[in-house]
């Protein structure tokens, strides 16, 4: 899971996307947020692949988040690899996943994860994020 670095223009069909703070759980008690799908997806091969969800961070001060995969698209034979959201991202939010047996389609709207909020028991760090994403720390 990741997140992408660039925000889109106000000609980007992804300009009217949302904040992780717009978001509603999916029931009262729920863990976390369903996040899905922002396009339809069609995965040809066993390669990594990421799927972007429309949801944009930060996350804000001090919460930082687990991306989670749902069961139902383990059921569809889709497995979502597990991943943190940082507090100051600021891109979009995407799900890492992989199948084992491809083809595997997902339709636009097909919620995948759920995003778990964290709060850090420490202070904020001095150090600078980098660029980028996945890796961003320049340790990949």
């Amino acid at each position: 899971m990741g997140c992408e670095a660039a925000r889109p223009g106000p000609s980007d069909k992804y300009s009217s996307r949302k904040s992780v703070s717009e978001l509603l759980t999916a029931m009262v008690g729920s863990a976390g947020l369903d996040l899905a799908s922002d396009q339809p997806v069609n995965i040809t091969s066993t390669s990594i692949m990421l799927i972007p969800t429309g949801v944009w961070g930060p996350l804000g001060p001090g919460i930082h988040a687990l991306l989670v995969g749902r069961s139902s698209a383990t059921m569809m034979g889709l497995f979502v690899l597990p991943g943190v959201i940082d507090s100051d991202c600021q891109g979009k939010i995407q799900i890492m996943t992989w199948t084992l047996m491809p083809p595997c389609y997902m339709p636009e709207g097909q919620r995948l994860v759920q995003l778990i909020p964290c709060y850090s028991a420490s202070p904020p760090g001095e150090a600078e994020r980098g660029f980028g994403a996945f890796g961003s720390t320049g340790e990949l």
